[in-house]
């Protein structure tokens, strides 16, 4: 391209990373740090009317700046007069933010910098020689790192990993004896060169495994690639080591070096008018299938030629049944004719690739899912049991990946229910992610503590009258005349609690700032931090925040409901919701009819249980009057004996089962005052001596 199509590229793109500042006149200053625009004044940055593309922080950041300028800033550099040669990478840096190789444009003559407040990028520096990027500090390392590599434990390791030593010595890898990684561990590393100034270091002993350098820019590996003219087939790997796995069965490939580069890559493919037909060959993992979406949706919205690739690995899986590869080196590593055919398959069907509208429509048919459907039979072993053996029977198994919504009216003990739920899934050394947007923390906490006094005072054959509700727990000012046997039935539920039940909770609260937007950050983040799957329970839908403030409760509703679906399916995991019900439920028995008020719940569940007082459903003949009468005393009698700790009955009933038996109907015994759900009723509770003599209904 020109150095002026370059120039506007520049400016353009800059144009579209800015954000619409309080005032609606300017934009947010794009300066770290600077928080210009976002108060309340709310005026950040403004353009100079005379001269366009030149911008003024009012937080004094910069005075009429353009992109160059600004985004050198941002990337801690800065023009200096008379320093042409340092002006030049200031320059090849802000290229390379918005995926422009220099050397695309206008031929390899370095750009001038007048530092008068403009870019002039049309001029040439004729009495300067060209740059030599061998004199740079990192490629005179780089050199010297590859001189050490012949005999090294690093090209053993290459070639361990399946890698020729031709293949390296084309891309110049070298050796290092010393290299730092993160948490500061040292370690001999392979030194892989990206472009003339930018490396990667691979730990091949133990520990943190890749570190870039630093001071320096990312880069894609053998990104030259996309240049090619000759219409060659260009795999895409995530590191740089898969590329050269690829390289290695004789064809070409780009390495992203991270899922976090895909932006690069897009960025440097609308800087070229032709580029040849890609095999996306990602890994295998959540991150690769995420990076594979992105990149497919944009390839198609640019009508670039395209296929999957991803096969490759899952051919050289099959031949082991228990071999769960990850990406193109294990696969190359793990059976290398496989490999190295499956990617001289892949590269024929990228030279015969259908129109994009044909092939987009060919991948929809029953065949192209076959092998999901098949992965997902095996998946469906992987149930999550509740701890209860009646529900998990009703539910055949357990929870599986879906949607499930429980509901009843106030104070029946679903919150309780669900948290019952999540310590006893807790307990099995399950991840459990709470958002709690009503009670506290400390409040959930204590509800569990609470009910195990209860259980482990059965456990011991010690009188349930030492166990503690809510309040007993909490309330430190009660705990000086607690007895002996009181004090130690708490501390060791507490211990129980902390031990087994509460490194596998997360608990995140939240009062009219969380919705299922935060809840899908939050759950990214486990995943991606801890490497497991989570239970997902939300208390309750009603209360996330709203998706648009104008629109009615209802529409919310429906809305963060399909949204809920969506992420249960998005990550292949049970997401638990907590309901309220209409104001008609309160005397009906419960039905799907209940839940009408709250949204698209009806509709959108997969699972939809619902909680209520046994004894609720009609009795046959029954009047009425006489029912109200019958409903009033039976609720009646309920309270009064969970105000002196005795349990009452609760039956669920499920309601819904997409995928299983519906009607069946659980019966539970509740103890409100101490927070516990049992499939079957302990022994008797001595009244003779009074509980908690504050405790109230309303706790629970």
């Amino acid at each position: 391209m020109t150095r002026e199509q370059a120039k506007q590229t520049v400016y353009d793109r800059f144009r579209q990373t800015l954000k619409p500042d309080r005032s609606g006149k300017g934009y947010i200053c794009p300066i770290s740090g600077c928080t210009s625009g976002t108060g309340s004044h709310g005026t950040g940055i403004t353009e100079n009317p005379k001269q366009p593309n030149h911008f003024t922080c009012w937080a004094g950041c910069f005075k009429n700046a353009d992109a160059f300028k600004i985004t050198a800033k941002q990337l801690g550099m800065s023009f200096e007069s008379g320093n042409s040669k340092h002006n030049f990478e200031v320059i090849k840096a802000v290229y390379n933010e918005y995926g422009i190789d220099i050397t695309s444009v206008d031929g390899s003559e370095r750009p001038q910098m007048h530092l008068n407040g403009t870019s002039n990028i049309n001029t040439t520096l004729k009495q300067s020689a060209p740059y030599n990027a061998s004199e740079a500090k990192y490629g005179v390392y780089m050199k010297t790192a590859s001189k050490k590599f012949k005999g090294s434990p690093a090209e053993i390791y290459i070639n361990n990993r399946g890698i020729s030593s031709a293949v390296a010595e084309r891309f110049n890898l070298g050796y290092s004896e010393n290299e730092y990684f993160p948490n500061n561990e040292k370690h001999p590393a392979l030194i892989i060169p990206v472009g003339t100034d930018f490396f990667i270091k691979r730990n091949i002993e133990q520990g943190s495994r890749f570190s870039n350098a630093k001071g320096v820019s990312s880069n894609l590996f053998n990104s030259k690639q996309l240049t090619n003219q000759q219409d060659i087939p260009v795999f895409i790997t995530e590191s740089v080591i898969d590329a050269l796995s690829i390289i290695e069965a004789g064809c070409e490939a780009i390495g992203l070096n991270s899922t976090s580069n895909v932006d690069l890559l897009v960025k440097m493919l609308d800087t070229l008018e032709s580029l040849p037909p890609f095999i996306l060959c990602l890994d295998t993992d959540e991150a690769g299938d995420k990076a594979t979406e992105k990149l497919s949706n944009a390839f198609k919205d640019r009508n670039l030629r395209f296929i999957d690739g991803r096969f490759i690995i899952k051919n050289c899986d099959d031949i082991d049944q228990n071999a769960k590869l990850k990406d193109a080196n294990e696969a190359l590593v793990k059976n290398r004719s496989v490999f190295i055919e499956s990617v001289a398959i892949a590269k024929r069907k990228a030279l015969n690739i259908l129109p994009a509208e044909l092939e987009e429509y060919e991948q929809q048919n029953a065949a192209s899912y076959f092998a999901s459907f098949a992965n997902n039979i095996e998946k469906s072993k992987e149930v999550i049991c509740t701890g209860f053996n009646d529900l998990d029977n009703a539910l055949d198994g357990g929870l599986y990946s879906g949607l499930y919504f429980i509901g009843a009216i106030s104070s029946l003990g679903k919150t309780t229910f669900c948290l019952q739920i999540a310590d006893q899934i807790a307990k099995q050394k399950q991840d459990v992610l709470i958002f709690s947007l009503e009670m506290a923390r400390d409040e959930l906490m204590a509800k569990s503590v609470s009910r195990l006094t209860f259980i482990n005072a059965q456990k011991q054959n010690i009188s349930s009258k030492n166990a503690k509700s809510v309040r007993g727990i909490s309330d430190g000012r009660r705990w000086q005349n607690y007895s002996q046997t009181e004090k130690e039935l708490i501390h060791n539920s507490m211990d129980e609690y902390q031990n087994q039940i509460a490194p596998n909770i997360w608990i995140f609260e939240g009062v009219g700032n969380v919705g299922v937007k935060e809840v899908r950050e939050k759950l990214s983040r486990h995943i991606s931090l801890k490497g497991r799957k989570p239970l997902v329970l939300i208390d309750y839908a009603q209360i996330l925040a709203p998706f648009d403030i104008r629109a009615t409760d209802k529409q919310n509703t429906d809305k963060a409901v399909l949204e809920l679906k969506r992420l249960s399916r998005d990550f292949d995991i049970p997401v638990l919701c907590v309901s309220s019900l209409n104001r008609e439920s309160y005397t009906e028995p419960i039905s799907m009819r209940a839940f009408k008020e709250s949204g698209a719940i009806e509709y959108g569940s997969d699972v939809l249980l619902g909680l209520q007082y046994s004894g609720m459903d009609y009795d046959d003949g029954e009047t009425e009057k006489t029912r109200f009468k019958r409903i009033r005393s039976l609720i009646k009698n309920y309270e009064q004996s969970a105000a002196k700790g005795k349990g009452i009955d609760i039956q669920l009933k499920v309601l819904k089962n997409r995928n299983g038996k519906k009607g069946t109907s659980i019966n539970f015994v509740f103890y409100p005052m101490f927070n516990y759900f049992s499939e079957s009723d302990f022994k008797e509770i001595d009244e003779s001596t009074p509980f908690d003599m504050n405790y109230s209904p309303i706790e629970l």
